[in-house]
């Protein structure tokens, strides 16, 4: 959107402190993307004397004209004064009060912590507003100085209120990302005993997998990064198939390998996570699943449950989802682009299956 920019032209700096000026500007810009029309303030008619001097002091002074910012004295703002949490939030709340031209609702008592705070009202109101979050469930620790990456975070959100708003349009989506590689030494430390046990050679090696890593949009209608295990000779069929998901949005909880859960497949379903390789026996069989050689994937499984013949659903909150009918977001149903594109490489899916339903579920051998 051009409200961030780095350090230089190769560094970020997220982890570096941002001041009240800086956060000034990128607010600024925020909202100017959002077609506000903020005010030029002239030398003589500036509310404070420390702007004058300062990079962002325009920004400051158009800020506080329009009630968004105030000063930390009578005629100080304090530029170079780090930002913290609290104050961030009061100038959220300050921002899109005066865009939208209404107040916001103020939530519940989010925080325990923020008792007696100067910022508590605008916390509880920007957090209702889901501009901003906690560091737990009951602690936002409003006096903290926010980093760079913190912030763009927070303005991320506000930006996506403006795009859901109608008052600024998604800039052009990335290229989709897919990046497959051997499997390095530390991941392959990381699955020994995990995804890949003693006895998994009998049908598999590290050497016979690929480790991908490859973009996919959430269900917060954001970009992640998302890590694959698949068999070499699946690599290339399978990057269609995600490149179609993307440039569908199609929306996919997360894609992390199964250590992540220990390897446990019920876990891993659980937490909506869509995965690959998992050296591991079909339930309730001796016959190894074909997750164990890289060659099937389980898509959303919350959103699509496997439910068995005598109608017993996993994972159970699955449950939700076991009328094909009530189609939504993240759901694969007969027709559409995801189960097309799996058909297009030769993949079956188990939502075809005669007497148990595994709509999560492709593979290369359809079963």
């Amino acid at each position: 959107y051009g409200v961030a920019s780095g350090r230089s032209e190769t560094r970020f700096d997220p982890g570096g402190q941002l001041t009240r000026g800086e956060s000034a500007t990128l607010l600024v810009r925020a909202l100017e993307a959002a077609g506000a029309d903020l005010p030029d303030v002239a030398d003589d008619e500036r509310a404070f004397d420390d702007t004058a001097t300062s990079a962002h002091g325009d920004a400051l002074e158009s800020l506080a004209a329009v009630g968004v910012i105030q000063g930390t004295g009578e005629r100080t703002v304090s530029p170079s004064g780090r930002l913290s949490r609290g104050q961030l939030a009061s100038f959220l709340v300050g921002a899109v009060e005066y865009l939208e031209e209404r107040a916001l609702p103020r939530g519940p008592d989010a925080f325990a912590d923020d008792d007696g705070s100067a910022h508590e009202a605008s916390i509880d109101t920007a957090a209702n507003a889901d501009l901003v979050a906690g560091v737990s469930a009951t602690a936002f620790r409003h006096w903290e100085p926010l980093q760079r990456g913190q912030v763009a975070t927070i303005l991320a959100r506000l930006l996506d209120r403006f795009v859901r708003d109608g008052r600024l349009e998604r800039p052009a989506t990335p290229t989709f990302r897919w990046e497959a590689g051997t499997i390095p030494a530390a991941v392959r430390s990381e699955m020994a005993g995990v995804s890949m046990h003693p006895g998994c050679d009998e049908v598999i090696t590290y050497d016979d997998l690929r480790l991908v890593v490859l973009t996919h949009r959430g269900f917060d209608d954001r970009l992640h990064r998302g890590e694959l295990v698949v068999h070499r000779d699946a690599v290339t069929g399978l990057r269609s198939v995600f490149a179609t998901m993307y440039a569908q949005d199609f929306p996919l909880q997360s894609i992390h390998r199964v250590d992540r859960y220990g390897g446990s497949d019920d876990r891993s379903m659980a937490a909506n996570n869509t995965s690959a390789f998992n050296c591991r026996r079909v339930a309730g069989t001796t016959r190894w699943s074909e997750h164990s050689t890289g060659r099937a994937i389980d898509v959303n499984p919350v959103h699509n449950p496997y439910v068995s013949s005598s109608g017993s659903v996993s994972p159970p909150a699955g449950r939700d989802y076991t009328d094909r009918g009530d189609v939504r977001p993240g759901m694969v149903v007969e027709g559409d682009a995801v189960v097309d594109a799996f058909d297009a490489i030769g993949w079956g899916w188990g939502g075809r299956w005669t007497n148990s339903k595994d709509y999560q579920h492709f593979s290369a051998s359809g079963r």
